[in-house]
């Protein structure tokens, strides 16, 4: 019998849930873009040669590099691409963490944050917040010690949706200027409300990006992080020489070399987001005892009850919403924005099954 590691302990499987479809046909827990990506991007895939696949991308994997940085608004030596966003946070924890160091992550948050740590045997140190969804700077601090060599911060926050304001960050960078902070904005590639340019000063701070989400590249995982020179080629050290697929790299050459229609996607996107999160959540509102809309494209919705007969109702439909299974999220549902039809065929479920699991809670509260 092989030895394995104790780190693995700490790991739980993904469930069956989170990689198997299945029947469904609304997948709303997925956090994907409402819309497939430009037609240009899906011809350049489908037009690869053999021997665009027979060789290692080095040639390709540099012009993206620069096309990236370029249209980050950065040098090529402060970017690094990666096998999508959870490579660069798994890479954070390689290049900072050993046994009996720590890091500290808010709670609740994307749950890849502890399982990267988790892999490289470190601890981690999770933040509840006082007051939904507020981060408390001086509580996060007080969480750090002379151990701590990593933080994790959402922008926005997956799955309560708030933004990091700028002030804060740069609080916590001057307050710990030997940690890595890593900023998140899987949600943000390329808008304006992205912080990238803003962490210049910041030696400490990293920016972790993708394009599966705001350019619909989800399948093809194109990830990166923007930051000090010196702290990117600490990443590029721990990285795979080859991260990315040459369909992955031809995918982005293709999105970023016609910037204009890159844009005018991003808008589309951006305008489907607002479309389909502002039906669901009039379909959830009068259900609900809170909701919140941050910088994402999903939404985080209190039912006021335990949601678990919800979720498994609309799963038997063939719909899947996000629940949660930490107390705090207990009551709480998450749900992303859709195209347009299966937004119709989202909004149509919650408003059949929820007065049945919710209504009498709110009529007599």
């Amino acid at each position: 019998m092989i030895r394995l590691s104790p780190r693995l302990g700490a790991l739980r499987p993904y469930g069956a849930e989170d990689l198997l479809d299945g029947a469904l046909r609304v997948r709303a827990h997925r956090n994907e873009a409402p819309l497939p990506p430009p037609q240009h991007v899906v011809e350049a895939v489908r037009n690869a040669d053999g021997d665009a696949l027979r060789y290692y991308p080095a040639n390709l994997q540099r012009r993206v590099l620069h096309q990236l940085a370029h249209r980050l608004g950065v040098g090529a030596r402060d970017v690094a691409i990666a096998n999508g966003a959870d490579e660069i946070i798994l890479a954070a924890a390689r290049v900072t963490l050993d046994a009996g160091s720590n890091a500290v992550t808010v709670r609740p948050t994307f749950g890849m944050y502890a399982r990267a740590v988790a892999m490289c045997g470190a601890g981690v140190r999770e933040l509840p917040y006082r007051q939904r969804w507020q981060l408390d700077a001086d509580a996060l601090l007080a969480r750090v010690d002379r151990d701590t060599r990593l933080i994790y911060l959402g922008h926005p926050n997956n799955p309560t949706g708030e933004a990091l304001p700028l002030a804060t960050l740069e609080r916590l960078a001057r307050a710990v200027p030997e940690t890595l902070i890593v900023v998140d904005e899987a949600y943000l590639a390329f808008r304006l409300e992205s912080l990238v340019r803003a962490i210049r000063p910041l030696q400490n701070v990293v920016v972790a990006g993708s394009l599966s989400k705001v350019c619909a590249l989800a399948g093809l995982r194109v990830g990166f992080v923007t930051g000090d020179s010196a702290v990117v080629s600490a990443f590029r050290r721990v990285l795979a020489p080859y991260a990315l697929s040459a369909t992955a790299l031809l995918a982005a050459q293709a999105y970023l070399s016609d910037e204009p229609a890159a844009r005018a996607f991003e808008r589309a996107i951006a305008v489907e987001v607002q479309c389909s999160l502002d039906a669901i959540a009039g379909a959830l509102t009068p259900f609900t005892t809170n909701l919140w809309r941050g910088l994402g494209s999903f939404l985080l919705a209190d039912m006021g009850t335990d949601v678990a007969p919800i979720v498994k109702c609309l799963r038997r439909r063939g719909i899947a919403v996000r629940a949660f299974p930490t107390e705090e999220l207990r009551t709480c549902i998450r749900v992303c924005a859709l195209d347009e039809t299966a937004t119709a065929e989202l909004v149509s479920a919650l408003k059949d099954v929820l007065p049945a699991f919710v209504g009498r809670q709110l009529a007599s509260a």
